[in-house]
C-alpha cells in the first residue's frame, strides 16, 4: 500500500498539490485498494494483479483508476452503511466504500472484458 501511496503523492506533488489534497485522495485509495485486496481475490489461487493509473485533467481534476481481474463488484451498488447506529446495530465493514465516496468528487465502476475498472475523481481545485 505504501507503494501506491508514494506513487499517488509523486503524481499530485509534481502538480504543486499539498497535504490537503493528498491526505483525503490517499485515504480513499487505500479503502479502495484494500477492498480489491481482501475481497476481489478471495476465490482465487492465480496471481493477483491491480493496474493503478492516474491522469490530471486540464491540470484541475485528478482519477486515479484501478483495475483488476478479480471478482465482479460494483462498490456503487453497496448499501450505504448505518453511521448514526450504535455499534451493536452495526454490521462489520462497508465504512471505507462509504468514506471514499465522501472524499472524492466522483466514483464510477465498469466491468469490462473481464476487468473491473474503478475510477476515483477529485477536484485539485480548493473551495474558497
Amino acid at each position: 500500500m505504501y507503494l501506491v501511496q508514494d506513487f499517488i503523492e509523486q503524481q499530485l506533488q509534481s502538480y504543486s498539490c499539498d497535504e490537503q489534497l493528498i491526505m483525503p485522495i490517499n485515504l480513499a485509495a487505500e479503502e479502495i485498494f484494500v477492498n480489491i485486496v481482501q475481497y476481489g481475490f478471495s476465490n482465487t489461487n492465480d496471481k493477483n494483479v491491480i493496474i493503478i493509473n492516474c491522469f490530471i485533467e486540464n491540470s484541475s481534476i485528478f482519477y486515479l483508476q484501478f483495475c483488476d481481474m478479480g471478482v465482479p463488484f460494483n462498490p456503487l451498488q453497496k448499501q450505504i452503511p448505518l453511521i448514526d447506529a450504535s455499534i451493536e446495530e452495526r454490521s462489520i465493514g462497508g465504512l471505507g466504500i462509504y468514506l471514499a465516496k465522501k472524499l472524492m468528487d466522483g466514483i464510477t465502476y465498469e466491468f469490462t472484458n473481464g476487468k473491473n475498472k474503478l475510477t476515483l475523481k477529485k477536484s485539485l481545485v480548493l473551495p474558497k
